[in-house]
């Protein structure tokens, strides 16, 4: 059967919940990351993979930052703590979101066309709204796209 479930990120936002998620995250980047081979010849894909994870990583960073209830003084240490003083952490963050906008795009007709689990006149009309965004359609999505392509297909 189908274990899929789906969390309502505005019933369920991302979010300081004072839980350190510092040993899920240490797991993600160490067994589930690409450690090996990530520097030969063919297998960038895996240093694709890498920044996508760090890229969504310093999404939830920055949610957790904001959601602190931090002064602003503060909150600049932490923002600088969780991502400014991580390397290539904004580079990453600007790549996964690239990366989503691509796959969203690509991904239009089977968007449309799913049945969400039952829950298609909920989720459609949502759907339709993200999907008909000008942005997806803009110059930078474009060459983000083929800039993605070019280097999964020729990465040298």
């Amino acid at each position: 059967g189908d274990f899929t479930e789906y969390y309502d990120l505005v019933q369920e936002p991302e979010r300081y919940t004072e839980y350190d998620g510092k040993r899920v995250w240490d797991f993600i980047h160490q067994k589930i990351c690409f450690q090996y081979e990530i520097e030969q010849e063919g297998f960038e894909w895996k240093q694709d993979f890498n920044r996508a994870i760090s890229g969504f990583h310093t999404s939830v960073s920055a949610h957790i930052v904001e959601t602190m209830g931090l002064s602003e003084t503060d909150a600049v240490a932490e923002y600088k703590r969780r991502i400014r003083d991580i390397p290539d952490a904004l580079e990453n963050l600007v790549y996964a979101y690239y990366l989503q906008l691509c796959a969203i795009k690509n991904a239009k007709q089977r968007l449309i066309n799913c049945d969400y689990m039952g829950k298609k006149e909920q989720v459609q009309p949502l759907m339709r709204e993200i999907l008909n965004n000008p942005f997806l359609s803009e110059q930078c999505v474009a060459d983000a796209e083929t800039a993605m392509r070019h280097h999964a297909t020729q990465p040298n």
